[in-house]
Parts: structure tokens; sequence; C-alpha cells
């Protein structure tokens, strides 16, 4: 979507939009009225700004003459790079950073429509989606007009777009944000993710209410550490929380959650020492603390089984029941979070409860495939470690049957959770069958054997390699390898026993598989459809 002023706005003047941002003005920039404002010369239309911003495979600044010749009426570059731009007859402004610099533009040129909004991000590496959706149930049955901007897609007031990064680039972020005011839109949920955070997406953003959900092993191929994707997730609650905001944390420990909870005991902790607010300076923002089992926001009297889950919330707006089709431990915080959030923005229990029970199936979050009467297949995006034994401890724990799990892990990313996530799956489910995600450069096989490793190094007990029929049809415990995903759903499905529990994980709501350069339609749930249909 490239940026482009809404046709009931005023064109802004490029001398409004650059105030502020420490951009020194030059000739030529006086009277000169934005269509537009692009970083991807491709999208440069006569009257736009073209920003020339250095990135990990193209750089802008090769790209200026191009931006010329399609129109653009001026050049924002880096200040170092200035030579560059020199002598193409447009005016040349400068930035120390223009990565840092380009969303404070695009925000300028479209009005702040973010300070319109009450914003609500939510980060954390497990969680963000369902949660969104749960807070979008809420304020919904509480009378307001939530629009959402996440991993599935980015809706408000019956529009739905397939989401194209789980936290846009600037461009569309506040295009989505002006389409959202102009449209009724009064809160704005947004999955903020530790890449955005890092390349600057969301400079000038603040929000009322930031939400953590958990920290576990995930990007360490772009973060290098924990350590640093930690910090990367903290940024929303340190740079982007107004001072009158909430953080809504998930710090509880209990039934050994171990790593995941560490990380927010950690922000909680961070944040009431006021460690990023100044020697001798304490958070000014508001902490929600919830768990479980305790904390400010909590539970009782809780029920769960594979059809949901019933039971008592608590919080500041009181104590209310509620009754939701979603299920599993990890679920539950999900839930807890998001009353967390709720609570934060003044809501009562009895509102927060009825949003959760009015809350439907997250698109690819454990979501059951066909009727569930005669075998058991569930879809779920889990493609972390932690995410994966969090589904599997579930089905487990509520099935009480046979659990196999078709998984595989995707190319040119973290490749230290492949075997880590072999060992899991083997130590929770009877049968694996280990198979391909999105290989993307990488070859399938040699993705599949790295995950094997976790399984033949960790000398999971009975886990022996055969076939994934002999293993399904004889009752047997082990695993197999079946490089194509649609070959390993149809073995899967035709083989089951009729009370057996059947996960497919790691793309869940994902409609495509990316291999190589190939970008092709494949859905998880539709290939189990297919097979239950020839199956039954």
């Amino acid at each position: 979507m490239i940026t482009s002023a809404a046709d009931s706005r005023k064109l802004p003047f490029l001398e409004d939009v650059v105030q502020g941002l420490g951009i020194a003005l030059v000739p030529g920039v006086a009277g000169i009225q934005l269509k537009g404002i692009t970083a991807d010369s491709r999208r440069v239309l006569p009257g736009f700004l073209f920003v020339a911003i250095e990135g990990g495979r193209s750089d802008g600044h090769d790209f200026l003459v191009s931006a010329v010749n399609q129109g653009c009426a001026a050049l924002l570059v880096q200040s170092d790079r200035a030579e560059r731009a020199a002598g193409l007859g447009v005016p040349v402004l400068v930035a120390r950073d223009p990565r840092k610099t380009f969303a404070g533009l695009v925000a300028a040129f479209y009005g702040h429509p973010e300070r319109e909004l009450v914003m609500i991000g939510v980060t954390g590496t497990n969680g963000k989606t369902t949660t969104c959706y749960i807070l979008e149930s809420i304020l919904k049955a509480a009378g307001f007009s939530p629009g959402v901007i996440g991993t599935v897609s980015y809706r408000y007031q019956g529009f739905e777009k397939k989401a194209s990064l789980t936290t846009p680039e600037p461009e569309e972020l506040f295009r989505l944000f002006r389409d959202m005011v102009d449209e009724g839109v009064t809160h704005l949920l947004m999955e903020v993710s530790s890449h955005s955070l890092i390349q600057s997406r969301l400079v000038g953003v603040l929000f009322d209410v930031a939400v953590f959900t958990n920290l576990s092993r995930d990007h360490l191929d772009f973060h290098g550490e924990m350590e640093g994707y930690y910090l990367a997730k903290r940024e929303l609650f340190t740079r982007y929380l107004k001072k009158a905001g909430a953080a809504v944390i998930l710090g509880e420990i209990s039934q050994g959650k171990g790593e995941g909870a560490e990380w927010g005991l950690r922000l909680k902790d961070d944040l009431l020492a006021g460690n990023d607010f100044g020697p001798g300076e304490k958070s000014p923002h508001r902490l929600v603390n919830c768990g479980v089992e305790k904390g400010e926001v909590y539970f009782s009297a809780l029920e769960m089984n594979l059809a949901g889950i019933t039971g008592e919330l608590s919080g500041p707006g009181g104590r209310a029941g509620f009754k939701t089709s979603l299920t599993g431990r990890f679920n539950l915080e999900n839930i807890v979070v998001a009353a967390g959030a709720g609570f934060a923005l003044g809501l009562e229990a009895e509102e927060i409860c009825r949003g959760i029970s009015m809350t439907g199936q997250v698109p690819g979050r454990l979501e059951k495939v066909g009727d569930g009467t005669k075998c058991r297949v569930f879809v779920d995006y889990a493609h972390t470690p932690d995410a994966l034994v969090n589904v599997l401890e579930t089905l487990k724990y509520l099935g009480n049957s046979r659990l196999v799990v078709v998984f595989g892990c995707g190319g040119d990313r973290d490749r230290g959770k492949r075997p880590l996530m072999g060992r899991d799956a083997a130590s929770h489910a009877e049968v694996v069958i280990i198979t391909s995600d999105n290989p993307r450069s990488e070859e399938p096989l040699a993705i599949m054997k790295e995950i094997e490793q976790g399984i033949i190094n960790d000398g999971v007990p009975l886990m022996k390699k055969k076939s994934g029929e002999t293993l399904l049809r004889e009752g047997l415990r082990g695993y197999d390898m079946i490089e194509s995903r649609k070959e390993a759903i149809e073995v899967v499905i035709a083989n089951c026993r009729p009370d057996d529990v059947v996960l497919i994980s790691g793309k869940g709501h994902e409609d495509y598989q990316i291999i190589g350069d190939l970008k092709m339609h494949f859905d998880d749930r539709q290939e189990a459809l297919r097979c239950l249909a020839l199956k039954y």
C-alpha cells in the first residue's frame, strides 16, 4: 500500500511535515504540497517525498535518480550521503538517521491519527494474536469500536485484510491509523514485534496500555541472544508507553513455567526499579501484575477440558464468571493479560467477562479441524519450543489419548531451536512426524535432520524411527521423517485411530508455503479437511 493522502484531506506542505523532526529546510521547499511519502523508489509518484533508507538488502541512496525520474518533489537522505543527491534538480533534505525520521514524517503527513486513538500494544513471543482477539471481543462487548493490526490480519469496522507483517512499516501503519480514525475506530490493538521496535517503525507512537505476554526462544537469528531479544521487547514499555500509561505483565511463576515467566518478572522488576528512567527515578507507569492463580488480576474456580474453560475472574474492576471455548493453560495466560488490559482501561469485571465469553475461534491457534467425532485434528501456529510444549501438554492433559504431532521448522531462521523442538515433541507425543515447514533457501531435509538430532541426542525413551504407517497402525511409539508436508498430513490422517489426537503445528493460519523463491498456496486446515473427507 503506497502512502498517499486521503481524498477528503487537504494535502500537507512539506515544511509543515518536517517541523519538529530536526530537519533543516533548504531552498525550494517552501510551497511544496506533498502527495505522499515513501521509502520504496518503486512506489514514487509525482509530488512524493522519497526517503532514502539504508537497509539490510538494499540502500535507498542507490535509487535517488530513479525516484527523481518518477517525479518525486523532494529527497530526504542520510546526512553523510548528501553529495550523492546533489545536482538532481529537486530539494534535498538531510537527516542523521532517515529510518528513525521516516515514521515521524509519515505520522505528520496523515495528521498524527495515532493521537486520536486509545493505543494498546501487545508484545511477547507467544500469545500476542490470541490476546488481541480476546481484547477485541472485550472492547466490542463494552460498546467500543476496536481496530486490530496483527499477525493474522488488519481489521476494523467490517474491513479485513491479510497481514503483510505483524507490525507494518510506517507507510502502511499510519495509513491504517488514518483510515481507522476516519471510520470511527476508538481503540487500536497492535501486536508489536521485536523487529519493529529495533527497526524504529513506531518512532513517535505512544501507547496508553502496553501488554507483555511472555518471552521464550525465538528470532535469535536476528537478535543474537535472549538478552538482546528481551531488551528489544522492553522498549515498548520504556520508550513507547505514555507516562500515564499502564504496563500489563504476566508476572506469575507457577507450575514450572520457567523461562517465559522469568522474563515477565524481570520486566516488572526493571519497571519498578526505574532502571530506564534516569538516576533515582521510578517508572511513571501504572503496573498491572497478572497471573493465573495470583496477582492483581487472577482466576479462581477454574474448570477446563477440550471444549473450553469456565471460571471466575477477579481484578480492580470487581469479580465475575466467564465461559470460553478457548482452552489450555497458555490460553488462560492470554485471557488474564487481556483482562488486565481491560481493567487498565477502566472496564468492569462483568464487561470483561462478557467479552471473554464472546471470543470465537482464533485462526490457526489450536483450531479444531472437522467435527471431531471420528478423528480429533488440531492446527496450531506453535513454531517455538515453548509454544509447542504448551500446546502438546494441553492436548495430552485434556485429551488423555495417543498424541500424534506433525511439524517442521522454518528455513533461514534460528537453527538452535530445531533440536530443542525435536526433543520436546518426542518427549510429549507418542508419534512424531517431522516434515517441511517454510524451508525458504535451505534444503528441507537438512532442516529435518537438525530437528531429528534433538530426538537422537537426548535419547528419548522408546522413540525409534519407523515408517509413519507402521507407527500409527501398530500403536508403536516412534518418529518418521516425511519431507512433503502434504504427504505427512495424508499419512497421519489416513492411518490414525478414531480416539487419537492429531496436532499439525507450525503454520497455523498461514495459507502458503515458501520453498526457495516460490511462495505457493498451502493451508494445513484445508489439507486436513481433504484427508478427513477421503477417510470418512
